[in-house]
């Protein structure tokens, strides 16, 4: 929806923005996967491999050229190298530091 919206002009759905939101979304190149998890029981069974083949093949028809993960902690290495191994870079880094007051 992101790449919608910047094509509507100062952020005004009426009265011509409305409809470059509703058919707008033909023309998306990319895709925000919200969550990528598995049960603990179920991990290390290919069950992984398998959602994310089934994103892939399900994007790919509708021309989407890339997606975006939701973020994901630093020290999930499991997820982390599993997005490694289908490609994906890493190119944002946030970082939460806590202190007492």
């Amino acid at each position: 929806i992101n790449e919608i919206q910047i094509k509507i002009k100062r952020g005004r759905l009426l009265p011509t923005g409305i409809f470059k939101l509703l058919f707008g979304k033909g023309k998306l190149k990319t895709l925000r996967v919200l969550m990528l998890g598995v049960l603990d029981d179920y991990r290390k069974m290919g069950i992984e491999a398998c959602l994310y083949g089934r994103i892939i093949k399900n994007a790919s028809p509708a021309g989407i050229k890339g997606a975006e993960c939701s973020w994901m902690l630093e020290h999930n290495y499991m997820m982390n190298h599993a997005i490694e191994q289908i490609n994906g870079k890493l190119y944002k880094r946030y970082r939460f530091y806590e202190k007492a007051i």
